[in-house]
């Protein structure tokens, strides 16, 4: 009876926070755009010191 109780309150969603807010895919374009906004951003400081 104990564990008929427990498993209607988990028995929707274990973990909705993590299924919902960071899915794996999510995840990853996350560190996609992270890695690209690095390599992008990398030579921008070089064009300014070059052309100051």
């Amino acid at each position: 009876d104990h564990y008929s109780n427990e498993v209607p309150k988990g028995s929707g969603n274990p973990n909705p926070t993590a299924s919902t807010s960071n899915p794996p895919a999510d995840q990853m374009e996350t560190l996609t755009v992270k890695t690209l906004i690095l390599t992008v951003s990398s030579p921008v400081p070089t064009a300014y010191s070059t052309d100051s």
